[in-house]
């Protein structure tokens, strides 16, 4: 496709790419809860207390928050393939540390793989909204972010449900020892083919630009630096609304993925696995209803502006009042006698509560734009994951001081603040405006011309 003397063109490669990304992202997240599901057993196994068990997931969190600037340097500065080599070098790095953990004295050694692992985990990312910016176009942007976090979403689901088939649960400490061997000799051998297919097919961004709005923003922001972009964020009234609910959704989600194994094994008797049950159900919706909203947004760009804002407007509002009142019905459900309750809830757990979160970048994006997406979303998550490791310290001292009923009221009343600042927070669809009123003549001033 050309506009005027300069070429824009979506090339069949991307889908290539976004798909060896899924294959990564699943096989990175499938780490993230897979001690914590089975939280009462791998405490017993290794004789350490349940705080230490949660945060094996904790750590996908406070890594980020650690590691943030130079990742988020490293992503701008080195070469897509680069970047995505490096990432699968340390996941597989880790996974194999992981299978030299399975004594019941080495709890230090999964810990560290656990570190590794997220470290690898903290590139995705940054480098998610980099794959799609550099390869797709803006109508296609929503959905792309939805199949790329896809394999975010599924790893977490398998994470949930592959310990709980291949960990026995066994008096013989024997049966547990080559169980969890056997699990992690799986993970690590994945991870090895993922970083070959990374060095071998993997290209990095296209000769073209794939829309126009991509064209223009690539030369308005060109040199300006992180601080530049960062003061901006932090002017942009908008965008600090949406952080706000946006970090309470995500800091949720990390609660749930660390904490779930422990409030099924307080609520309810002989329930072992019913954690990672619910965990899989919860993502599974997750994953099914994700694509719809991207496609929902994707939908409202085709639209005449004066609609467009209030549209979004209603896919937020939608979203986070359905996170607050699923996370409500949670809490109640886990007070009745039948888990079957808790089940159902889970449902709707997925649809909204992981929903609202990647959609939201979408939205963020959206605001920020022609600020860098990778800076965009970088900042986004790094907020949300520094919330998401004081509100696990915070939540795991009140759950054993106050109880679970404590815990998740407060987790609530913070839901519904972040629906109720969903509400007031106005959209600005500058991305959507700079695609539609590029013409020729206005990229000419930014793009050097290219042969068609």
């Amino acid at each position: 496709m050309t506009k005027g003397e300069y070429i824009i063109k979506q090339y069949n490669r991307r889908w290539i790419n976004l798909i060896l990304f899924v294959i990564y992202a699943i096989n990175n997240s499938i780490h993230c809860n897979q001690y914590t599901v089975i939280n009462d057993s791998i405490s017993t196994y290794y004789n350490v207390p349940h705080a230490y068990v949660e945060w094996t997931s904790g750590l996908f969190s406070l890594t980020y928050v650690i590691f943030f600037a130079p990742v988020l340097y490293g992503t701008e500065k080195i070469k897509l393939k680069g970047t995505m080599i490096l990432a699968s070098s340390l996941s597989t790095i880790g996974s194999w540390i992981k299978v030299f953990s399975v004594e019941p004295d080495r709890f230090l050694y999964a810990f560290i793989s656990q570190c590794i692992v997220s470290t690898s985990y903290t590139f995705t990312f940054g480098v998610s909204a980099r794959l799609i910016a550099a390869w797709f176009g803006v109508h296609e942007s929503s959905r792309a972010s939805a199949m790329s976090l896809f394999g975010d979403q599924f790893g977490v689901a398998a994470g949930f449900i592959i310990p709980v088939i291949m960990v026995q649960k066994s008096s013989d400490i024997v049966i547990w020892e080559n169980s969890l061997r056997r699990m992690h000799i799986v993970n690590a051998s994945v991870s090895t083919f993922c970083l070959i297919l990374m060095v071998s097919i993997f290209k990095d961004k296209p000769k073209n630009p794939p829309s126009m709005g991509q064209a223009v923003k690539v030369q308005e922001t060109n040199g300006e630096t992180f601080a530049q972009s960062f003061k901006k964020m932090a002017k942009n009234r908008a965008f600090i609304l949406l952080l706000f609910w946006y970090s309470i959704c995500g800091a949720l989600l990390r609660i749930l993925g660390a904490v779930l194994g422990e409030l099924v094994s307080i609520n309810f008797v002989d329930s072992y696995g019913d954690a990672g049950k619910i965990g899989f159900v919860m993502n599974v919706f997750s994953m099914l209803s994700s694509p719809i909203f991207g496609y929902m947004m994707d939908k409202v760009h085709k639209f005449r502006h004066v609609n467009n804002c209030n549209q979004l407007l209603l896919v937020g509002i939608a979203l986070s009042t359905g996170t607050f009142i699923s996370f409500l019905l949670f809490t109640f459900a886990l007070k009745m006698n039948n888990i079957i309750y808790v089940y159902v809830i889970s449902i709707f757990l997925g649809i909204f509560i992981t929903s609202a979160y990647i959609n939201g970048i979408q939205f963020g994006i959206e605001i920020l734009y022609p600020i860098s997406e990778v800076k965009c979303s970088a900042m986004m998550v790094f907020i949300r994951q520094l919330v998401s490791t004081i509100f696990l310290a915070a939540y795991g001292v009140v759950l054993r001081k106050y109880g679970d009923i404590t815990a998740n009221s407060i987790i609530c009343i913070l839901t519904f603040a972040g629906a109720v600042v969903c509400c007031l927070s106005p959209i600005q669809m500058n991305r959507h405006e700079a695609e539609q009123g590029a013409s020729a003549k206005e990229v000419k001033e930014f793009l050097p011309k290219l042969d068609p």
